[in-house]
């Protein structure tokens, strides 16, 4: 690590993770080896995905760099903001009946990210609750507990298409704690209606073609 951290092609690009002196990764996520092979071979585990660059590794040497041409989406100005809105993540599991989300909002909870299960899923009762408060005008946005990748509304039963239909929005890759930030940032941006601001900001955070 100590020979790869100072190399021309890791510096200037964030938060860098190397896993078995295999695999760099930059920006705001952080991808680990799935098989140690992988490792070993010091390729990039995932396709690209337009959110940093990826360095491959051999013996500790950059050998190769895949850059994202993506443009950053806007930023949102906050100058005149003093202090952002409280949002809390309320985590998923069997048996959840919303309570937590009911008494975070109850506590002064503006809005509330949902940390699912898998693919952006939870139970009937806490599906329930999400729609009860949307319906408040209390923003729900959905996010997975899963190390990596994107919700997507896909079963019933309290799985992810009821929660869009119950009013939710699906944050896309976003950690919990990332999307907790966005829709805290799109409350104080339009506070009559933040789920359009997290849309049209996941939509410019997609790269064409993902």
């Amino acid at each position: 690590m100590d020979r790869c951290r100072w190399h021309r092609h890791v510096r200037g690009n964030g938060d860098v993770v190397v896993a078995d002196d295999g695999h760099v990764r930059t920006g705001t996520q952080s991808e680990f080896p799935q098989d140690p092979d992988d490792a070993d071979r010091g390729s990039v585990i995932d396709g690209e995905d337009g959110r940093g660059a990826r360095i491959e590794l051999e013996e500790c040497r950059a050998c190769s760099v895949a850059s994202s041409t993506q443009s950053r989406p806007p930023a949102f100005d906050l100058h005149s903001v003093r202090d952002l809105p409280p949002v809390d993540v309320i985590a998923a599991y069997p048996g959840s009946d919303g309570s937590l989300m009911d008494a975070a909002v109850a506590a002064g909870a503006r809005g509330v990210v949902v940390q699912a299960l898998g693919a952006g899923n939870a139970s009937p009762e806490m599906t329930a609750t999400v729609a009860r408060l949307v319906d408040r005008g209390i923003p729900v946005l959905v996010c997975t507990r899963a190390f990596s990748g994107p919700v997507i509304p896909l079963y019933t039963a309290g799985g992810g298409a009821d929660l869009e239909r119950s009013g939710a929005v699906f944050g896309s890759d976003l950690s919990p704690w990332q999307a907790r930030l966005l829709l805290s940032v799109a409350i104080t941006s339009k506070p009559e209606d933040p789920g359009t601001v997290v849309r049209q900001w996941l939509r410019q955070a997609t790269p064409a073609g993902g």
